[in-house]
């Protein structure tokens, strides 16, 4: 019964609204995705950079007490400490440069691998860890460090809250729009219904009005003006017959109309 009472320029409101929504849903989750992706392999070129550089660092120095310091120093200067070289046993080839790499959750590195780029939860929030096969005095080492993904997290939080924050206003805008030219595409329709209501039986020569527009709606008029020039048609046989029987049963009614009159004013008349 609902469905009845909305009208088609509703109907057709709010499926575009909804379309429309449902687009930009997906829309954003593409786009959010696309920026994860971009952040991530900006994090990854900054940790490579991170890493080349601390290889040239290596290759300098050869004297053991000057790399550890030199990589100490490296360390505190660049990405907050977070940096480490490990054997492939997973023992440090190193000292770690900083307390915070002694105690940052580094991954189990896989042995064979040339460079793996991980994913890590810290207690204080995610982190992103590259790791690199090299050599260090004949020896397998890997050369791994690590960024904090808070800022990625805060981009893409307020990319979020951007699309949210936009998706009730350009739901407006475009409900409103649909509505509109719904109403647009619709008001042939109106001019139709208005003129096939004034027509009845007293005036059927009159025609709807058509539209040069090659649509539906154009053919829609046309079917309707054939159907009452059929009806025309039909109505005018109807009457025509009607104007016959009429001319051709006048003159024996009248006759037996006299002959009952007569009947009645004299009543010795012969039966």
């Amino acid at each position: 019964m609902l469905k009845g009472r909305v009208s088609i320029s509703l109907r057709l409101t709010i499926w575009f609204g909804a379309i429309f929504l449902a687009g930009w849903v997906l829309f954003g989750m593409a786009m959010w995705l696309n920026l994860k992706h971009t952040l991530a392999d900006e994090r990854y070129q900054t940790l490579s950079r991170r890493i080349d550089r601390l290889r040239s660092l290596l290759d300098k120095n050869e004297d053991a007490d000057a790399r550890n310091e030199d990589f100490k120093e490296f360390a505190h200067a660049t990405g907050g400490g977070l940096a480490e070289i490990f054997r492939a046993n997973g023992s440090r080839a190193l000292p770690s440069p900083t307390s915070a790499a002694k105690a940052f959750p580094w991954p189990t590195l896989e042995s064979g691998v040339n460079e793996k780029f991980y994913h890590v939860n810290a207690p204080d929030q995610p982190y992103w860890v590259l790791a690199r096969r090299s050599s260090l005095e004949g020896e397998t080492v890997y050369l791994t460090a690590a960024a904090p993904e808070g800022g990625n997290l805060l981009v893409l939080g307020r990319f979020w809250e951007g699309l949210l924050a936009s998706a009730p206003i350009l739901l407006f805008i475009s409900s409103a729009g649909g509505y509109w030219l719904s109403r647009e595409a619709l008001r042939p329709v109106d001019r139709i219904t208005a003129a096939a209501r004034s027509i009845s039986i007293s005036n059927l020569s009159e025609r709807l009005p058509v539209a040069n527009t090659g649509d539906e709606l154009e053919r829609l008029a046309e079917t309707c003006n054939a159907m009452l020039a059929r009806l025309e048609i039909a109505v005018g046989q109807i009457k025509r017959f009607t104007a016959d029987a009429s001319h051709e049963l006048r003159g024996p009614i009248s006759f037996v109309r006299t002959v009952a009159e007569v009947a009645l004013r004299n009543p010795n008349a012969d039966p």
